[in-house]
């Protein structure tokens, strides 16, 4: 099935070459069927979170290490590796099949020698186990398949689930940004990651949605209770203001049981930064306003 995969990949799923500010050009195949968001605007705009982007370009640097975790087809684990080079190391980490080939091919078409080595893709789940489990799967959003049934779900699949905390017991070095999207498990991933977080401080941009981490049968709590031993300072990343806004521990808390409240399905997307990391200069200029109640 892998390799029938491989092959539609290569011969009818449509691509379009890219071009993003401060990268040299690079192409990328994307689902031929309908998929109302990620493949849709890579293919038809030529860009997916045009501001997201920048700030993970901005925190990133040669010879960095980047973790894609919920990598999809690749969006973000291309550009980490345009950023950080053949001196630096991008893992990325998508358990569905088909996410996982269009992933594959990507990283393929884009990366030959000694640079696609320094890309590694896993067709896993980072979660707070070793094991298997299962992912339900969208049937027109192949970005919000999840680890628990919901409406519209096209069918199901086996998947393997991972460790981080033990996945890179073997990499010596640091882990520097990480990138966490995965529709509500985000509790279970960081559990799994916990020791290497709390060696690393690494700078995390984490998707944070109660409605998934309430599905999953976990909370948001556990997630800030993560971002607190970190220290970590956190921001909101408004996209259409390129902006990022200030938001304490206790306000994203306080948004948790109101207007993000699991029953109103609404998320927001955070970058979160261990205070003694320096880094914090490089996103000076799109700091805003502290976010209030």
């Amino acid at each position: 099935m892998d390799l029938i995969r491989r092959w539609r990949v290569r011969r009818h799923h449509p691509r379009r070459r890219l071009e993003v500010p401060g990268l040299p050009p690079f192409e990328m195949a994307v689902h031929r069927r309908f998929d109302r968001y990620i493949s849709y605007a890579i293919h038809e705009l030529g860009i997916w979170e045009p501001f997201e982007t920048t700030v993970v370009q901005r925190l990133l640097s040669p010879g960095q290490t980047f973790v894609d975790v919920g990598a999809n087809i690749g969006w973000y684990t291309l550009v980490a590796a345009l950023r950080v080079g053949e001196s630096g190391r991008v893992f990325s980490f998508e358990p569905d099949a088909d996410n996982f080939a269009i992933l594959r091919h990507n990283v393929r078409r884009n990366f030959r020698g000694r640079a696609r080595k320094s890309v590694v893709i896993e067709r896993a789940a980072a979660s707070d186990r070793n094991g298997t489990g299962r992912i339900f799967l969208s049937s027109d959003n192949m970005g919000d398949h999840r680890i628990y049934p919901s409406p519209g779900v096209t069918g199901s699949e086996k998947i393997r689930e991972l460790r981080l905390d033990r996945y890179f017991r073997r990499f010596p070095g640091k882990l520097d940004l990480i990138k966490v999207d995965t529709q509500g498990a985000e509790p279970r991933v960081y559990e799994g990651a916990r020791e290497r977080l709390v060696r690393d401080r690494p700078i995390l941009i984490s998707e944070f949605w109660p409605f998934g981490m309430d599905a999953s049968g976990r909370s948001a709590d556990e997630v800030l209770a993560i971002f607190q031993q970190l220290d970590a300072e956190c921001f909101l990343i408004e996209d259409e203001q390129q902006c990022l806004r200030p938001i304490t521990l206790d306000h994203l808390a306080h948004r948790a049981r109101h207007d993000l409240h699991p029953q109103t399905e609404t998320f927001v997307d955070l970058v979160v930064i261990p205070r003694a990391d320096p880094r914090r200069e490089l996103i000076a200029e799109w700091v805003g306003e502290p976010w209030s109640p």
